[in-house]
């Protein structure tokens, strides 16, 4: 038993697989977590492409995290958590401190590229006389002193801290590209605001070391700061121990479901040894082989690329929440997966069977005859429990914190009777509605769950301890993964059949 140190809601998850007797929509939220050559290294919503680009920039030096985003959005995406990740090891801002006006000048503001890396060594900034006293226009541009490269402009700006156009607050609530500080001038206003310059370049921006297993893994626990569920994939990962970390912080979690992205292999034998490396746990699934797209990072016709399949997947899995629910397996004939040119392994009958099959199993992409490319399987890194079912994982984890978010009114009330009858029927409305919904099987809300807090539950004991108790059982949906079909030949009276 859990120990409870704080107040709060705590649920306990039990599975029992041999037992079978809100909304459909899912709260879910995506995330991502990759090497990109600009862009903030904490979680940040991303809307849209556009939103993407303007942040984090478009495809270069090859990096897998633009593509992931690029069918993320393709296929379904529409807002996710996007962290860049950077070495904790020479990782370092461009700067620049610019000085004021007086006769003996001193510094007065000192601007920061908004991020780490060389890339803001490439940011040229003007300062220009405002046509109103005591102001001054601050301009950046992004890769040349050139007009046709100005990214953003600041109008208007002040040094006097208690101005509505007070320059580092302003800027630094509006800018993608810079980061303002003030260095206290000690320069009368106005001659504390920053000289007139043009084309003043930040410098000292480094990339630092490759980022390694640690720096992915602080990129994860910095999800902390999200409470929302969530579906997480490490764009272009595909090391064991990186993605181990992931899964086993999901799990620690337990509001995150990690799609893990395997080698770029050619055989199945080798996709089944990479799966094998991940941590066993119903908080992640792996999926193989790497998809062939259009390279939108190319204008020339015809250009493809191969990249991880898990950009385009967790597109698929919030467009499958909104259009039906987490109860309905991401994967099927139904799920089409946009962008797609090809898969780049094609595995025979026989090779699929041990990928289904192995342990943990592996999820398959591949070429459906008179569907396309489909998404054919739908199976957790757990095999052999009531959770090996994506959808069944994705469904406890929907109710578990629906459940914890609706309770928390309970934290403080008196411990009585009154507040257990509140509590069994406040979970018993969030079930219903899921029940109605198709997210738990059972033909009536009785026979799909059931919800207890009483007396027997919270004895006295547990009421000194000032804990409350409920108890809630759930029948969870599984998806049909074989459809068997006997076909009989009937003739005068006698059948044989095959199937």
């Amino acid at each position: 038993m859990p120990s409870y140190k704080r107040p709060g809601v705590y649920v306990e998850e039990v599975l029992n697989a041999s037992t079978s007797g809100g909304l459909a929509n899912s709260d879910s939220l995506a995330a991502f977590i990759g090497v990109s050559n600009r862009g903030p290294v904490v979680p940040t919503l991303i809307a849209n492409w556009s939103d993407y680009t303007r942040l984090f920039g478009g495809f270069s030096n090859g990096e897998f995290l633009p593509f992931s985003m690029f069918q993320f959005f393709a296929n379904g995406g529409s807002g996710a958590y996007v962290s860049r990740v950077v070495s904790a090891t020479g990782a370092v801002k461009a700067t620049r401190i610019l000085t004021d006006r007086a006769t003996v000048p001193l510094s007065t503001l000192k601007i920061d590229a908004a991020n780490p890396g060389i890339w803001g060594n490439s940011l040229f900034i003007d300062i220009e006389q405002s046509a109103e006293a005591g102001r001054f226009n601050l301009i950046v541009k992004f890769g040349s002193v050139a007009s046709a490269d100005i990214v953003e402009r600041f109008p208007d700006l002040s040094m006097r801290k208690d101005d509505s156009r007070y320059a580092v607050t302003l800027v630094n609530s509006l800018s993608s590209y810079v980061v303002l500080t003030d260095m206290n001038s000690l320069s009368v206003h106005p001659l504390s605001a920053p000289s007139l310059q043009a084309g003043t370049v930040l410098a000292t921006g480094a990339d630092g070391t490759v980022p390694g297993a640690t720096d992915f893994l602080a990129a994860v626990e910095a999800l902390d700061n999200i409470h929302d569920p969530l579906v997480l994939n490490l764009a272009g990962v595909t090391d064991a121990a990186t993605l181990s970390q992931a899964v086993s912080y999901a799990e620690q979690r337990g509001s995150i479901f990690v799609i893990c992205d395997l080698p770029q292999t050619t055989t199945p034998t080798q996709a089944i040894a990479a799966a094998g490396a991940l941590t066993i746990s119903s908080y992640g699934a792996a999926y193989w082989p790497w998809i062939t797209v259009s390279d939108p990072s190319k204008n020339t016709p015809g250009a493809v690329k191969a990249v991880p399949p898990g950009g385009s997947l967790v597109g698929a899995f919030m467009k499958n929440d909104r259009d039906f629910g987490v109860h309905k397996t991401p994967a099927g004939v139904g799920v089409n997966l946009a962008g797609l040119v090809d898969v780049a392994t094609k595995p025979t009958d026989s090779q699929l069977d041990l990928l289904n099959t192995s342990s943990p199993p592996v999820n398959v992409i591949r070429r459906v005859p008179g569907y396309g490319i489909r998404v054919m399987g739908g199976r957790t890194l757990k095999p052999g429990q009531a959770d090996k079912y994506i959808s069944a994982r994705r469904s406890l984890i929907y109710i578990k914190v629906g459940l914890k978010n609706l309770t928390q009114f309970a934290i403080f009330e008196p411990n009585d009777q009154t507040l257990w009858a509140t509590l069994v029927s406040e979970c018993t409305y969030f079930l219903r509605e899921f029940h109605a919904l198709g997210g738990l099987k059972g033909s009536t809300a009785a026979s799909s769950f059931y919800v207890k807090s009483d007396g027997v539950l919270n004895g006295p004991q547990s009421v000194a301890n000032g804990e409350v108790r409920v108890e809630v059982g759930v029948a969870l949906q599984f998806p049909a993964e074989f459809v068997v079909i006997r076909v009989g030949q009937f003739e005068g009276g006698s059948s044989a059949v095959e199937s």
